[in-house]
């Protein structure tokens, strides 16, 4: 029997992390994609690339051999701007590293994905309700459910199924500041769980997503936010 590959970007921390954690121990072969290594070592087994995923080659060459069962592609940055933007190459790293990215990857990928694979592409609450100091972000994450519709389709004759998922406040890194910023106790105080998500929270929406159990669910921006958009 075929064990599955699963082939996981920004893998080295926060939420990737907790995905190649989880797919690690139910017995799926992973193939993780980072700029940076450090993090990387808890998974002995699994192949990996070094990538900053910034060009349809680098996204070619940072992909393994072979069939993937799965491609989970949670690398980003999260980056405050200016609007009117002071500094447009802060848009166009955003948006390079947030969406343009996520189309060249499933390009190089979507050859090699079998029939019946599956896509997992990384959204945020940002999109779902307008981030006024992140507005390249959040218009780069709305990108990301346009792709995942699209491709739902354009795929879908080959039973791939692919989704997006907005997680909101996750505790990680990437949120630290924001955090710090407007204090936790009121963060936490707009959630209606009363608490921030953590990498595990999305880690299993995830792994749902990709296995047998969502087989008919497609082309879904899915939130996985604690109850802050439901509506």
């Amino acid at each position: 029997m075929t064990v599955p590959l699963a082939v996981i970007t920004g893998a080295a921390g926060g939420i990737g992390r907790a995905i190649a954690t989880r797919l690690s121990a139910d017995g799926w072969r992973l193939h993780l994609i980072d700029v940076r290594e450090d993090g990387l070592g808890e998974f002995p087994a699994a192949t990996r690339s070094i990538s900053p995923l910034d060009t349809p080659e680098a996204c070619r060459a940072a992909l393994p051999k072979g069939p993937i069962t799965a491609l989970v592609h949670m690398a980003g940055i999260f980056v405050p701007d200016q609007f009117p933007p002071n500094d447009r190459g802060i848009y166009d790293a955003v948006f390079s590293a947030n969406a343009t990215n996520a189309y060249d990857l499933t390009a190089a990928a979507a050859p090699q994905i079998t029939d019946g694979g599956r896509i997992v592409l990384a959204s945020s609450l940002a999109f779902n309700r307008g981030a006024k100091d992140y507005v390249a972000y959040t218009m780069a994450k709305g990108a990301i459910a346009g792709l995942a519709r699209a491709l739902a389709r354009r795929l879908g004759p080959r039973g791939i199924t692919v989704n997006a998922v907005a997680p909101g406040i996750i505790e990680t890194p990437m949120t630290d500041d924001l955090v710090a910023h407007r204090g936790r106790a009121k963060v936490e105080a707009e959630i209606p769980l009363g608490r921030l998500g953590q990498p595990e929270d999305v880690a299993g929406l995830v792994r749902f997503l990709i296995g047998p159990d969502a087989a008919y669910i497609t082309g879904q921006l899915i939130n996985v936010d604690g109850g802050i958009v439901n509506g």
